[in-house]
């Protein structure tokens, strides 16, 4: 108890000497103390208390006031200054000194001010300026301007509003993106870790004067436009009407870009969102009500320029493309009072048609293949060949020897597709095309992947009835594929084929079960290395792979058996001859 309430004194005394010195240290007025940066700019320190601006500035200052010091050079983030997270603490850092933030770590003087041991505030130079870059200081406010060359020490409210009016009356003669970069960073870093309704409302005034007064070019009012959306989105203070993003569309029409449309239309879309939560959790939360006609009308001019930023496909990677165009016709096209396109690109009613109502036709399907394959292929491999229209699409492009068989293969039989007559005949005629070449890469042996595309197109088409498979479409000839049709698909006996395949053996001990189990291993000539389709196809027929399974495991034998015979007779051959 005697511990805590010892704290309690020498905390009750620190406090009160440290408001005694910042007392003593206080101007009645702002004092103005400019440090030059070059031969032509300087930097301006305003301040309401006599604090060390440099580090010469220090011995003078503690004999002035008999303070103690502790001088130590300290190695500091530059994303900290040293400062922790206390409110008291600012990051000054002027423009001049801006190379230090080049740098993961940066060599500072830290000066620690001492009364009769008692800390009272301490402050960092730069090295080797020696000129002031942070300062902790009980209750003392401090912020600085890039855009201004200036830093504020001692601020309250009023003199906290007056230098962000002074920042935004800059805006009408900035015209450089790294000066508008610093009018926003600026603006947002006034409030410095935490909410500042009355600076906010303030900033939001000054907007709607700017706005009215001044004519502004399109970087600047996006500017204005986005520190706007950041304050009203991030706050729950200003819902009234006065602030709502409706009231900058007004203004809009200096915005010629679709990123910039996009900006303020996600502004207008997010306060909508948020007013709606807090009408739910407050039925007296004011609605925005109905939107003006005129209003409407620079909201669909907005949307429209989105619809024309999409027009520039070279602009975007297909990815990004696709992932605006589905939030285009999703999120934004909506907000239209009629919500249609005013272009006649191709390419975007085809995307409207899919992202509104799930539909792409056959035709739309083979455009985006053929005519629009880059940009088109994000959409192309979400869509499934599950959709009708997408797997005619799919198979007609094979047929046109524009895609290669085997991945729609692979997916119809991994969705179980369902065979129709008109899907059959199609699968039929890829049957008898050549669509791959005979690779050979390496070491490793020379592949047709014919063979395999032969093996699932079997697969989806033996099960069909009888009387259409005879009715589909068939070549003569004498090579595996035409053997297996016959045996698979006609149901057909062939003569001789016991002997056929004994001669060329399948590439494992039993018959392939599934397509990608057939071998696709052929010879210089392009001839099947293994008889793994003619198998495959007698694997549908397992009354005709029994039969000749055995027939083939008979010439097995009785050549075996011919093996022997020509052995022992060879063996008393050579027994005579050795006689």
């Amino acid at each position: 108890m005697r511990i805590a309430l010892t704290l309690l004194i020498w905390l009750a005394s620190f406090i009160a000497l440290a408001d005694d010195f910042k007392d003593q240290i206080s101007f009645s007025e702002y004092q103005t103390t400019s440090i030059p940066m070059n031969s032509e700019e300087h930097w301006d320190y305003v301040t309401r208390y006599d604090i060390p601006l440099t580090l010469d500035a220090v011995s003078d200052y503690t004999n002035r006031y008999g303070l103690e010091t502790i001088i130590r050079e300290r190695t500091i983030q530059n994303n900290s200054g040293g400062c922790g997270h206390s409110p008291a603490c600012a990051i000054l850092l002027p423009f001049y000194l801006i190379d230090m933030m080049l740098t993961t770590e940066v060599k500072v003087d830290e000066v620690i001010f001492y009364q009769n041991n008692v800390r009272l505030f301490h402050v960092q130079y730069s090295k080797p300026d020696g000129v002031l870059i942070t300062i902790e200081f009980n209750s003392v406010t401090t912020r600085t301007s890039h855009l201004l060359r200036k830093t504020v020490i001692g601020l309250n409210q009023n003199s906290l509003i007056d230098l962000s009016n002074e920042i935004m009356s800059q805006l009408p003669n900035l015209k450089t993106e790294a000066h508008l970069e610093q009018f926003t960073d600026d603006l947002s870093g006034l409030s410095y870790r935490g909410n500042n309704p009355e600076l906010e409302r303030a900033q939001l005034d000054k907007t709607s004067n700017l706005l009215k007064s001044e004519t502004l070019s399109e970087p600047q009012l996006m500017a204005l436009f986005t520190r706007w959306c950041d304050i009203i989105n991030a706050s729950n203070e200003h819902a009234d009407k006065a602030y709502s993003p409706l009231n900058l569309v007004p203004y809009s029409s200096g915005i010629s870009q679709g990123i910039h449309a996009t900006e303020l239309l996600d502004c207008i879309i997010d306060s909508k969102e948020k007013s709606a939560s807090e009408e739910t959790a407050h039925s007296d939360h004011p609605s925005s009500g109905a939107i003006s006609p005129k209003i409407q009308k620079d909201i669909d001019r907005l949307v429209e320029l989105q619809e024309q930023a999409l027009t520039q496909l070279a602009s975007f990677q297909p990815q990004k493309w696709t992932n605006l165009t589905e939030q285009f016709f999703k999120t934004y096209l909506p907000l239209k009072s009629e919500p249609v396109l005013t272009t006649s690109h191709q390419l975007l009613h085809i995307y409207k048609g899919w992202f509104l109502n799930g539909h792409i036709s056959t035709a739309d399907y083979i455009v985006l293949a053929q005519a629009y394959p880059e940009i088109s292929a994000p959409l192309r491999d979400q869509l499934s060949v599950k959709h009708s229209n997408v797997l005619d699409a799919r198979l007609a492009l094979i047929k046109d020897g524009i895609y290669p068989p085997l991945a729609t293969l692979t997916e119809m039989k991994e969705s179980q597709i369902r065979i129709t007559d008109s899907v059959a005949k199609t699968l039929s005629v890829l049957y008898w095309q050549s669509h791959y070449p005979n690779e050979s890469f390496l070491y490793f042996s020379r592949q047709d992947k014919d063979l395999e595309k032969q093996a699932y197109i079997l697969y989806f088409l033996n099960p069909l009835p009888l009387q259409l498979r005879q009715s589909l479409p068939f070549e003569n000839g004498d090579t595996d594929g035409h053997l297996a049709w016959k045996v698979a698909i006609l149901d057909k006996e062939i003569e001789g084929l016991a002997g056929n395949l004994y001669q060329r053996p399948r590439s494992d001990d039993s018959s392939p079960d599934t397509p990608e189990n057939t071998s696709n291993r052929v010879d210089e000539q392009g001839n099947a290395h293994f008889s793994d389709l003619i198998w495959y196809a007698l694997s549908f027929h397992p009354e005709k792979e029994q039969k000749i399974s055995h027939l083939v495991e008979m010439a097995k034998a009785k050549e075996k058996e011919k093996e022997e015979e020509e052995s022992w007779l060879n063996r008393g051959h050579n027994l005579l001859e050795n006689l």
